[in-house]
C-alpha cells in the first residue's frame, strides 16, 4: 500500500504507514512470545494479530519497552504494519517500581484530568473494508464481539482522522461486572484518538469535535489540580486518569483510584460464594453485613442471593439428615446394636451417614452439614461476582 490517502476537513492528507519494527525491537518481542511474557492472538478470518502482555508479565511485574507497548497492539500478520495502536500501559500514582509515577517526579503543569471508567478497553481496527473493536487481548472476547456489533450497528459510517486509532471504554453490565454501577448504561465511550506513528493523542478540543461529529459519547474531563484529585473520594466512581502531553511521543499518564473504589474492588474479589459459605460456617455476621451493605447495589443483591442458596441447601440437608437419623433410630435401636444402625443408614441414607453418626454420638454435626453444602456447589464456589446473577436475585 505504501501511502494512505484520506480526506479530512475537505483537504487531502497523506499518511505514511507505520510498522512494528519502527515501534519496538521485534527480536525481543519474539523472545518474549517464546517465554510466555507476550501473548499473540490472531483474528479468525483476517490476517491480523493482536499483541498483549501475559499473566506472567503481570504477576512478575515484567514491565519494559516491549510489555508496556503490547496492550492490544494490532498488526498485519505478514507485513507487520501497525493497524491500531492503543494506550501503552500506565500505572497508579506512587507505584514503587515506576519512578515516573512518584508525586515528586510529576510535571509542575496541571494535568488533563479525565474520568476513569470501569469497563474494558476497546480498540477500533479498520482493515480491508472491515472494521471492529478488539479488547486488549482478543478480537473475539465477549466484550469485543458485543462492542463490534454495537459499533457497526449504531456508528457504521463514523469517520476518524487517518493514521489515528480511536480507543473506547466498553461498558456493558449485562456481560461484564463492574465495581462501579452504571445503572443499565451500555455503550461505547470515546477515550482518545492516538496517532499510530508517535503515540501522541489529539487534544481535548479535537477529541470532542470528532466525538460530536460521530455521535459518540466522550469521557468527561475536569479542570482540577493534582492536589484536588488526590483529596477526592467520589462514591460509585473509579477515579481519574491524569495526562501530561509530550511533543512527538506518548503522553505521561497516571491512574488515581478512589479509596472507596479500591475498598469495593476488594469486596468484589473477596466475596466469592466460597467466602460467603465460610462466613456462614464461622458466623461472621459483620463481614456478611459489610458485603451486603455496599454502595454498589448489584453486589449486595448478589451476596444476598448466595446467602439464600447456601442457607437453603443447608436447611435441606439438615432436614434430610435429621429424618434419616430418626428413621434409623426407629428401624434399628442403636442401644442394642450400633452395627444395625450403621447398616440401616448405609442402606437408606448413605449420603448422610457421617451426619447421622455425629448426631448419634452427640458431636458437632453442623460442620458436616456445611461440608455437604460445599460438596453440592463444588466449582461454583470459586466464581466471582456476576452481574447476571445479581439481576436474577
Amino acid at each position: 500500500m505504501g501511502i494512505h490517502q484520506a480526506v479530512e476537513s475537505g483537504s487531502l492528507q497523506l499518511e505514511a504507514e507505520v510498522y512494528l519494527k519502527d515501534y519496538m525491537d521485534v527480536d525481543k518481542l519474539r523472545m518474549y512470545e517464546d517465554e510466555g511474557i507476550i501473548d499473540r492472538r490472531g483474528h479468525r478470518t483476517l490476517p491480523l494479530n493482536i499483541y498483549t502482555f501475559s499473566k506472567r508479565a503481570v504477576y512478575e511485574n515484567l514491565w519494559d519497552d516491549i510489555t508496556t507497548k503490547c496492550r492490544g497492539l494490532i498488526v498485519h500478520h505478514s507485513t507487520e504494519e501497525i493497524i491500531a495502536r492503543p494506550f501503552e500501559k500506565f500505572f497508579n500514582i506512587d507505584t514503587d517500581y515506576r519512578p515516573e509515577t512518584h508525586r515528586a517526579n510529576l510535571p509542575d503543569a496541571q494535568p488533563i484530568v479525565s474520568e476513569k471508567l470501569d469497563g474494558s478497553l476497546g480498540i477500533l481496527w479498520r482493515w480491508g473494508g472491515q472494521q471492529g473493536i478488539a479488547t486488549k487481548g482478543s478480537f473475539h472476547s465477549e466484550q469485543a464481539e458485543w462492542a463490534t456489533k454495537t459499533y457497526n450497528r449504531y456508528y457504521p459510517f463514523s469517520k476518524w482522522p487517518e493514521g489515528y486509532t480511536p480507543v473506547f471504554e466498553i461498558i456493558n453490565e449485562s456481560i461484564q461486572h463492574h465495581v462501579v454501577h452504571y445503572h443499565g448504561y451500555n455503550d461505547l465511550v470515546l477515550l482518545a484518538l492516538i496517532e499510530n506513528k508517535t503515540g501522541m493523542e489529539l487534544n481535548e478540543h479535537s477529541l470532542q469535535l470528532w466525538a460530536r461529529m460521530n455521535g459518540i459519547s466522550v469521557s468527561k474531563t475536569y479542570n482540577k489540580s493534582l492536589d484536588a484529585v488526590l483529596a477526592e473520594d467520589r462514591k460509585n466512581h473509579e477515579g481519574y486518569v491524569l495526562s501530561w502531553p509530550r511533543l512527538g511521543r506518548t503522553p505521561l499518564k497516571i491512574k488515581v483510584k478512589h479509596k472507596s473504589f479500591l475498598d469495593l474492588q476488594k469486596v468484589v474479589h473477596a466475596a466469592t460464594p466460597g467466602a460467603i459459605l465460610e462466613a456462614l460456617k464461622t458466623g461472621n455476621v459483620d463481614l456478611l453485613n459489610t458485603w451486603i451493605g455496599q454502595t454498589n447495589e448489584p453486589i449486595g443483591q448478589w451476596v444476598k442471593s448466595w446467602l439464600v442458596r447456601l442457607n437453603g441447601k443447608y436447611g435441606e440437608i439438615l432436614i434430610k439428615s435429621n429424618n434419616a437419623y430418626k428413621q434409623a433410630l426407629f428401624g434399628a435401636n442403636p442401644s442394642e446394636s450400633r452395627k444395625a444402625f450403621a447398616l440401616y443408614v448405609k442402606e437408606h441414607a448413605p449420603e448422610y451417614a457421617s451426619i447421622c453418626f455425629a448426631m448419634l454420638d452427640g458431636k458437632d454435626h453442623k460442620t458436616l452439614v456445611w461440608k455437604k453444602v460445599e460438596e453440592n456447589f463444588d466449582a461454583e464456589l470459586s466464581k466471582p461476582f456476576a452481574i447476571e446473577e445479581a439481576k436474577a436475585a
